[in-house]
């Protein structure tokens, strides 16, 4: 059964500009009521904050313990565990002891990361919008009164990592994941429009786009040039100069006018979460 941690455990605002800090209210499930793993077990412990001048060393367990002690309940105790595929980066699946029971979390640190805040300002973003499974913003901190990265909070999704799951599936089960992720795509694009082409970036709390183009065509021409150039310096580079002939000569086929959506660029298996149990068998769209 699931019981609520609401905005007043998780801090108490809404959504603001985002060079201060975004909330949202969620009511956050058991973990019995999850797809759980093994656990590496933690003690809390007294937080001695460092001194402007000395910076504590930086520890999962240590800044894990920060975003509880700053922005989560009044828990008893907490373990985690890093994912096992995807994206991980600084991603931690945290389980925390709250009221005499178990509450599953996700806890992603910026790790350097300077678009850092656009990645919950879309979770939120998308999951106003459409129907696509996304996991729900409980905190994000752009500026953490503690000493720690920025970070977000977001609820955890029953489900395992589809890349993890895709060689054990029957073949309806693949055709049902086919079905569901085109659905989702669908949506993406039929909900979500722009004004012009680019990459998206936040001004000020507000969701802009970069490098803007009116023209289709030249704004692929320039996205496929950019990717070939990135081919210098790998085993691949001796191609750079024939994949360049091969874009400018078949450029001409792409429209130059067309209806600029969103795209999520790194849709694949390692950022989908796999529900099997469930009606629609993609439970999440991660990363982003």
């Amino acid at each position: 059964m699931s019981a609520p941690i609401g905005s007043q455990d998780f801090l108490d605002t809404g959504y603001e500009p985002l060079d201060t800090d975004l909330v949202c209210p969620f009511s956050i499930q058991p973990a019995d009521d999850l797809n759980c793993h093994g656990r590496v077990s933690s003690k809390r412990e007294t937080l001695i904050l460092p001194t402007v001048q000395q910076r504590a060393v930086s520890t999962p367990e240590r800044d894990i313990r920060a975003v509880l002690d700053e922005s989560g309940p009044d828990y008893d105790r907490f373990t985690f565990e890093r994912p096992t595929a995807g994206h991980q980066g600084e991603v931690f699946l945290v389980t925390l002891e709250y009221a005499g029971e178990e509450y599953e979390v996700v806890v992603k640190f910026q790790s350097g990361d300077p678009a850092f805040a656009l990645e919950p300002f879309l979770h939120e973003y998308v999951a106003d919008r459409t129907a696509i499974p996304v996991p729900r913003i409980l905190v994000f901190r752009a500026n953490p009164e503690l000493d720690v990265d920025p970070y977000f909070v977001t609820e955890r999704v029953s489900g395992e990592n589809l890349v993890e799951s895709m060689g054990d599936l029957e073949q309806s089960q693949r055709e049902e994941v086919i079905e569901h992720a085109g659905a989702i795509l669908g949506d993406m694009h039929a909900e979500i429009g722009f004004e012009g082409f680019g990459r998206l970036a936040l001004d000020n709390g507000h969701l802009v786009v970069d490098d803007f183009s009116w023209d289709w065509r030249e704004f692929f021409g320039e996205l496929a040039h950019g990717y070939i150039d990135r081919l210098e310096n790998s085993p691949f580079e001796d191609l750079q100069e024939t994949a360049r002939e091969h874009v400018d000569a078949n450029l001409g086929v792409i429209e130059s006018d067309a209806v600029p959506r969103l795209v999520h660029d790194d849709f694949r298996p390692a950022n989908v979460l796999f529900d099997g149990a469930a009606e629609e068998p993609i439970s999440a769209v991660l990363d982003w």
